[in-house]
């Protein structure tokens, strides 16, 4: 349910989008099928016949963003930011986009945006908080992943995410309940790595009780 890099690729269509079904469809098929430079193709075509298109920016910017070009995304997601400033999709996007240019700051801008205006967008709490993680404000990120857990108690990669954040702060036994929740949730595929920390805290928090003990 929750991915870092999972577009919302829903437009906001302007009045006159309707003339342009064809050509959005065909981009938009394009882009289902991973076709991406075909799909940037037609989105351009379509914006080229109506530059007010929103349909066709979202569109385009979704396939920017997914073959890495952010700088373009960026500006396609703006545009319809200031077309539309009560799209959330747009917002959420862009934060995407933020994000995997590593302009953290301004993803979580962005995902802020988007959670004011649909507060139900779980999506944008979780990528919030990876980026929280990354600008190191890892108290709020552990917010954001609370939050998501609490949604949806399966979302494995907020257990994840969680138990990396109080790894990071040393909250050793926090650490390790999210990772045994995550490994238990994961557990027909499992992460080495997690595996490794919890063998790892395990001994860190046994060490810990036995100086109480001896104390």
């Amino acid at each position: 349910m929750f991915t870092q890099s999972s577009t919302s690729n829903e437009p906001t269509e302007s009045k006159s989008d309707s003339s342009l079904t064809g050509p959005l469809q065909q981009a938009d098929t394009s882009y289902e099928r991973g076709s991406n430079e075909r799909s940037i193709e037609l989105y351009s075509q379509a914006i080229e016949q109506n530059p007010e298109s929103t349909a066709a920016y979202t569109g385009r910017g979704a396939a920017y963003l997914v073959t890495g070009s952010y700088e373009l995304s960026l500006e396609d997601f703006s545009w319809v930011i200031a077309y539309d400033p009560q799209n959330g999709n747009a917002f959420y996007n862009r934060g995407l986009a933020n994000f995997e240019d590593e302009q953290y700051g301004n993803a979580i801008e962005d995902f802020t945006r988007a959670i004011e205006i649909n507060p139900q967008n779980d999506n944008a709490y979780y990528n919030r908080a990876l980026a929280l993680r990354n600008a190191n404000q890892l108290e709020a990120s552990i917010s954001d992943f609370q939050r998501v857990i609490e949604r949806d108690p399966q979302a494995a990669f907020a257990h994840w995410g969680l138990g990396n954040s109080y790894y990071d702060l040393g909250k050793n036994e926090e650490a390790l309940a999210s990772y045994q929740r995550y490994h238990k949730l994961t557990v027909l595929n499992p992460d080495r790595v997690v595996s490794e920390r919890i063998i790892e805290l395990k001994e860190k928090i046994d060490n810990e009780h036995g100086r109480q003990r001896a104390d």
